[in-house]
């Protein structure tokens, strides 16, 4: 083996341009696999640095019925909470957080919005870790209504106190209540998300009874019982959910008990599923370099054909020779590994650094790294790549037939025996070439498709911002719509601004559903039981976002459901409901999830325009929605009343002249004046909101596109090569041919067709290929290609036309140059 090796380091060191350029093809494909393993084992193959990890569980109330991308598919109370930990068995520990959740802040007279953990006392217990300083919450610290206490993050501390060592004991201000410092977690420390700071969640969040609205949904993660096997605790907890489902009526929707492991609920199946496509198509990249390299070879070995048969007639075995190739394989192999593994190393930089800009994109403990796991794919990568492009072409040049071997290299001819070889390999190529190019192109219009979703209002033009009025401070309702009210009046009188109003939906994006009954719905296009979207706004809303008055009239500022249930309508609605006739005056009612109240019945008042009620990721495409005045409280505890939401989203349309982005100093100004403790945060206009919802999908979509593109370029490099090399081989022949008497086209032609035939066989196994992946693809993993047509026609022509004139391209300059040969010059070449 070291001889082999010495002279494998000989002969790639003499053939240094084919060294340079199979080496480079080939770091080209070890780096596309290397950055996307990476990727996907810092996000779903690695798990949690916790003590036992692997007997960690989320556990969730589930909706057996609920459509695929519906709000109400999963759902876990505060009340149902502390029923399941007091009931189960099957776990050492069940502890609750409040996911992606956030904290007013005031440290130095300075209000913030920080990324904040409402948890349960025994929650970092259940993990396995404990703070660096300090102590750990207690039950004590755990109840409501007591000033509440923190633990800060390690970068909490040194950014916000300095690292000062006196830390435990100080204080902050935390949601309107002067907060003691009781801890400081180690360093590096972040879960569940991007977390500054964690709080015991019930100072914040009481339990309240069940029939309120505003419930507080907490996610639940389970340490199983040593001995306790995943199955036993899923029975379990699909019991106590039926039994939950079957006391409780407001649990009546939510009677499935279900765990899975915790990996899954920070890396759900559309983000899984997205992940392992890429990283499939990093693979195909890997093999079509491959493929390029064994085609590289072919070639070589068949202008090596005299040294094979002299060391054949010397007494090498077959096996002797076909080693030495392997050996060549493999260096050739590990010279791209070393290139492959530094462009893996400044992708996967370039990715991690580009999620983390993206709001509440992936929870901060999620690290995309190439360690040591990374660099064994790359071993196995090295050892495919070597197997791939040195085995058949090793198998071939081991059996040539050694007399007419010596006799064709005497004659300068290209070897027998190896077309069928490269046509099939080339053919290969393009099938997955087109296979990946399509997959790309799909995810592109898919994410186009997303980003250029008409909205029903122009999202460049108004301002939007979150505020939240926690519970310390505006404890109850009356004191909330008090708030929003003398807000509402401040924001209107400002000069900048021409229309103000507030809406529930979050980040201009999301909204709830809500099942209706319509009184008197007939027909085909309505049912008395029905799922809608229902947003709650001031007056001025639909004014404000540029919404139409099609009928009736907008809220009015003493709308509530104390005088009379009233209801706006968006188009959709009152065309599904109300076919034929107006929607004005007719009578629909929510439905509450409690069977036995009975929520009232609302008024129609208005019909508007329409403006889209899902985010940009959901795959609904009924957009019937309703509008209630602000203070409704939908669907409530049945009583006709005035509620107060905690957290709002203001909405402001600037005046002529003024720029939407220049109403952030204006709201901050009256926000601050109004309550120097409320920070404004998830600023901006609607359009920035929604591509913050689509930055995540934008970067794996740019990286499976650079992927279908590097496959194209491989693939005409793959071409350019085999059929600059064989021209060169057949140099000879092509003279011999015209001193015949040969045409030029007799030589230029048929080397066209070759091409022609193999990327028509390529396309011709690609394109149905494709196809079945695609549909397997969302079968598997849902609407990954939502607004885009799985058989887009305009992509599976392009592609075809697209991969002939690179094909054409790749050949037209070698197959010129041998219709140009000099049969003197070529006669005298050997």
């Amino acid at each position: 083996m070291l001889h082999d090796l010495r002279h494998a380091c000989r002969t790639l060191r003499r053939e240094k341009g084919f060294t340079l350029v199979a080496a480079a093809v080939l770091a080209l494909g070890i780096a596309a696999v290397a950055t996307q393993y990476s990727v996907v084992d810092g996000a779903l193959l690695r798990g949690f640095d916790f003590p036992d990890a692997q007997r960690l569980v989320a556990v969730e109330l589930a909706n057996p019925a609920a459509p695929a991308g519906s709000l109400s598919g999963a759902r876990v109370t505060l009340p149902d909470f502390e029923e399941l930990r007091s009931r189960q068995t099957s776990f050492e520990s069940l502890v609750g957080y409040l996911n992606i959740t956030g904290a007013n802040v005031t440290i130095r007279s300075t209000a913030q919005r920080r990324n904040a953990g409402y948890i349960s006392h025994d929650f970092f217990r259940a993990l396995g870790v404990a703070p660096a300083l300090g102590r750990d919450f207690t039950p004590a610290d755990d109840r409501p209504g007591i000033a509440p206490v923190v633990i800060v993050s390690h970068s909490m501390w040194q950014e916000d106190f300095g690292g000062r060592p006196d830390i435990l004991g100080r204080t902050l201000r935390l949601n309107g209540r002067m907060a003691t410092v009781v801890g400081v977690m180690p360093r590096g420390f972040v879960f569940p998300w991007a977390e500054k700071l964690w709080t015991p969640m019930h100072v914040e969040f009481p339990v309240r009874p069940r029939h309120e609205r505003q419930l507080a949904v907490v996610s639940l993660i389970g340490r199983l019982k040593p001995g306790v096997a995943p199955d036993r605790a899923a029975a379990e907890v699909r019991t106590l959910a039926a039994a939950l489902a079957a006391q409780h009526p407001e649990n009546h929707d939510y009677g499935l008990g279900l765990i899975r492991p915790l990996i899954g609920t920070f890396a759900p199946a559309r983000l899984g599923g997205t992940l392992y496509l890429l990283l499939a198509f990093a693979v195909g990249v890997l093999l079509i370099a491959c493929v390029n390299v064994a085609l590289m070879q072919l070639a070589r070995a068949t202008a090596r054909g005299r040294e094979f048969a002299l060391r054949s007639a010397l007494g090498a075995s077959r096996a002797r020779l076909f080693r030495q190739l392997l050996v060549e394989n493999l260096v050739l192999a590990a010279l791209g590994a070393v290139p492959g593994i530094l462009l893996a190393q400044w992708s996967v930089a370039a990715i991690d650094t580009s999620i983390r800009q993206f709001s509440n994109s992936m929870p901060a403990w999620m690290h995309f790294t190439v360690d040591g796991r990374v660099l064994a794919v790359v071993v196995a990568s090295v050892a495919l790549a070597a197997l791939a492009t040195g085995l058949l072409p090793g198998i071939l040049a081991a059996r040539r037939d050694l007399s007419a071997t010596l006799c064709a290299s005497a004659r300068g001819l290209s070897g027998p025996g190896n077309g069928w070889f490269s046509r099939t390999l080339v053919a290969a190529q393009i099938a997955l070439t087109s296979l990946l190019l399509i997959g790309a192109l799909l995810q592109l219009r898919s994410i186009l498709a997303q980003q250029n979703q008409d909205h029903g209002y122009d999202t460049a033009a108004v301002y939007s911002a979150r505020i939240g009025l926690m519970e310390a401070a505006y404890p109850s309702d009356e004191a909330r719509i008090a708030f929003h009210e003398r807000l509402l009046r401040e924001l209107r009188a400002a000069p900048e601004i021409a229309a103000a109003a507030f809406s529930d939906r979050y980040r201009m994006a999301i909204v709830e559903d809500s099942a209706v009954e319509v009184a008197g719905a007939a027909g085909s296009s309505a049912t008395p039981r029905a799922d809608v979207f229902v947003e709650r706004a001031t007056d001025g809303y639909a004014a404000t976002l540029g919404q139409r008055l099609l009928e009736g009239r907008d809220f009015a500022a003493n709308d509530s459901d104390v005088a009379q249930p009233v209801a706006i309508v968006n188009a959709t609605f009152a065309r599904r409901f109300f076919p034929g006739g107006s929607a004005l005056g007719r009578r629909f009612r929510p439905l509450n999830p409690n069977p036995a109240i009975v929520e009232p019945w609302r008024v129609v008042v208005g019909v508007v325009s329409d403006i889209r009620m899902t985010g940009p990721l959901d795959a609904r495409t009924d957009n019937s929605g309703y509008f209630v005045p602000f203070t409704a409280a939908v669907p409530g505890d049945g009583r006709l009343r005035r509620e107060g939401l905690k957290f709002a989203t203001v909405v402001l349309r600037p005046r002529s002249g003024v720029r939407p982005d220049a109403l952030q100093s204006v709201l901050q100004r009256i926000v601050g004046t109004l309550d120097p403790d409320m920070p404004v945060y998830y600023t901006g206009t609607p359009r920035s909101q929604l591509d913050g919802f689509l930055a995540q999908i934008r970067l794996t979509t740019t990286i499976s596109v650079v992927v279908g593109a590097l496959a194209v370029c491989l693939a005409a490099a793959g071409l350019y090569g085999v059929t600059a090399y064989t021209v060169n081989r057949r140099q000879r022949e092509f003279g011999i041919r015209f001193a015949l008497g040969a045409r030029r086209h007799q030589v230029f032609m048929p080397i066209l067709r070759h091409t022609a035939v193999s990327v028509g066989i390529g396309l011709t196994l690609g394109l149905p290929l494709t196809y079945a992946a695609a549909r397997i693809a969302t079968a598997l993993f849902g609407d990954f290609l939502h607004g885009a047509n799985p058989i887009d026609p305009a992509i599976y022509i392009a592609v075809p036309v697209l991969l002939a004139v690179v094909a054409f391209g790749a050949t037209l300059v070698p197959a010129r140059r041998a219709a140009q040969v000099d049969p003197l010059v070529a006669l005298r070449s050997e």
